[in-house]
């Protein structure tokens, strides 16, 4: 995947007009701490969506990421999105020390880009979360529930790798259903 990627970003560098960069879904999740005060637990898991795949990586028991997966999450060039992405990225460098670059924060990017059809108002403070997102735009209906507040750093069960891999792949569509409409926009 870390090829296909670059590649598709070195074209988008290459040809912007034809190439738009690429863009995957990005999420993380970590054992919740349930000890006000306490500090939070380190990434357990790394989701990420390209396309039509999902991955679901099991970070936490690696000394090092894999390098591909570095490469990937540095990389001006190839688009991040989730919400409230930018919380993800501070974690991401506290835990890691990886830098994610180029990050596109969905709950922000709605409010600039639906503003002509009205369905998200409010100040830019009010946060909208990814599954009303998708199943606004996409019918994709993400469920919840407890799952989000489960041990990320025993062994995964089937659940909660559904989970994460549609979470990461609901970002990634929502993200290209608001490009087009940023795209009519423009015309």
């Amino acid at each position: 995947m870390a090829n296909s990627l670059n590649a598709a970003a070195y074209e988008s560098f290459q040809s912007p007009d034809t190439h738009p960069p690429p863009h995957i879904g990005f999420d993380l999740e970590w054992k919740p701490n349930f000890r006000p005060g306490t500090p939070e637990n380190p990434i357990a898991v790394i989701q990420i969506a390209y396309q039509t795949a999902s991955y679901v990586i099991h970070v936490r028991e690696m000394r090092h990421l894999p390098d591909g997966l570095v490469e990937i999450l540095e990389n001006p060039r190839i688009v991040k999105v989730g919400v409230g992405i930018q919380n993800d990225a501070k974690k991401l460098y506290r835990d890691l020390r990886v830098c994610l670059n180029s990050c596109v924060d969905l709950s922000l990017f709605v409010k600039c880009v639906d503003s002509g059809f009205r369905l998200f108002r409010g100040p830019y403070s009010t946060s909208i979360g990814l599954a009303r997102l998708s199943e606004i735009y996409e019918g994709l209906v993400l469920t919840k529930g407890k799952i989000t507040r489960s041990n990320w750093d025993a062994e995964l069960t089937p659940a909660q790798i559904t989970y994460a891999a549609l979470d990461a792949y609901a970002g990634s569509i929502v993200y290209t259903h608001l490009t087009r409409l940023f795209n009519l926009l423009e015309s």
